[in-house]
């Protein structure tokens, strides 16, 4: 994302936060560089927010017809297939695929990231 960009389209958010998903599954997996994931997670959550409000004014996934939230992969989703019907078709970025990151999620029992950290 350009930070002198005066508008930045909503394909761009999407796939920043697709990136900061892959940002935490790659360094989830090493406990030498875990400390990385909070910071990944909150980038990703801002940007999620950021389009729920543009889309309906608040965040924490109250728009009309949205289920209720368990996690960011929920939220995300759900902005994802408003403009991507079939998500796993589109490529969000060189290195992460729509179903690395599902499953990543998914992987967690409870949906409780590594350590403790929710992703």
């Amino acid at each position: 994302m350009t930070k002198t960009a005066e508008h930045v389209d909503r394909e761009t958010i999407l796939k920043a936060i697709a990136g900061e998903f892959q940002q935490m599954m790659q360094w989830s997996g090493h406990s030498e560089w875990l400390h990385h994931v909070p910071f990944h997670r909150a980038r990703a959550e801002a940007l999620i927010e950021l389009l729920e409000a543009s889309d309906c004014g608040s965040h924490g996934g109250f728009d009309a017809g949205q289920p209720r939230a368990v996690d960011l992969f929920d939220r995300w989703d759900w902005l994802v297939k408003k403009s991507h019907p079939f998500p796993g078709n589109y490529e969000w970025s060189r290195c992460v695929t729509y179903k690395d990151i599902r499953d990543w999620f998914l992987g967690f029992p409870m949906r409780q990231g590594p350590a403790g950290v929710t992703p």
